[in-house]
């Protein structure tokens, strides 16, 4: 309810929790993800109400902890009631990203927003727009000892984004998904790797070693990119030779695909 301080941003409010008042602690018996659903509420609920049109509304990683479902309705709710807001919306969840995307093309809005995938953020030289969306340049210029385990974001892009065109490509047939979200353990479990080794090496049958040799070095790396996540303490066991022997196989492996036109091209 306002106050007397709400002009100046205060804000006092009275809970009502299991038909008690001011009395009961919701995190005895809430989820983390509803006591986060919860401050969110109380946090847009004030925003919108205190705060003129036009005002910047900074959220940082707020749906860490909330189902597909829910992120769905955050998005939406974002999308029709804080139209008229300044958002800036900063999150390491890949999905949120690209539901953000999709929505707001879907709503005919894609103009009003600016997407950018940052690939590191150093001292020097701050935040770092990731450039690897269709191109190895940024692959390129990161690809050294100060930076290479913060390359895990892009690794997993350029991989899930090389599997989906081969799979198009060949008409894989892969387990679906209702969200469409595929991840690379889904086109591996789909046998996509036999596929393309076989449909190679009957393209290049002299090449037969060097394309076992490449795949190898793709599908081979265990939990690779999974270390090199942002918070896995395992990122300290991946070398800059495995990572470099990572890149070098998928590259030569997409070149390769693509010599023999098993692969569809970007749009």
């Amino acid at each position: 309810m306002p106050t007397s301080r709400a002009a100046s941003g205060g804000l006092r409010l009275a809970i009502e929790f299991l038909g008690l008042t001011d009395a009961c602690d919701p995190r005895m018996f809430l989820s983390e993800g509803h006591l986060d659903s919860l401050g969110l509420c109380l946090y847009l609920a004030s925003a919108r109400m205190f705060n003129p049109s036009g005002s910047l509304l900074v959220l940082d990683d707020i749906l860490t902890s909330i189902d597909k479902e829910h992120r769905h309705r955050v998005v939406q709710l974002l999308l029709q009631e804080f139209s008229d807001f300044q958002i800036v919306l900063t999150t390491h969840d890949e999905y949120l990203f690209e539901l953000i995307k999709s929505s707001a093309q879907a709503r005919g809005e894609q103009s009003n927003w600016i997407f950018k995938q940052i690939s590191r953020w150093t001292l020097d030289r701050g935040p770092e727009s990731a450039a690897f969306e269709g191109t190895w340049d940024w692959i390129d210029v990161t690809l050294h000892e100060d930076s290479y385990r913060q390359m895990g974001s892009a690794l997993r892009v350029i991989l899930e984004d090389f599997l989906k065109r081969v799979a198009e490509k060949i008409e894989l047939k892969v387990r679906f998904h209702n969200d469409s979200r595929y991840t690379a353990f889904d086109f591996k479990h789909a046998g996509i790797d036999n596929e393309i080794r076989e449909k190679l090496i009957n393209k290049e049958p002299s090449d037969a070693d060097k394309i076992r040799l490449e795949l190898q070095r793709v599908f081979g790396t265990g939990d690779l990119i999974n270390f090199l996540s942002h918070d896995n303490p395992g990122r300290l066991e991946v070398t800059l030779g495995e990572v470099k022997d990572f890149v070098a196989g998928l590259k030569e492996l997409e070149n390769r695909c693509k010599k023999h036109q098993i692969i569809k091209g970007h749009s």
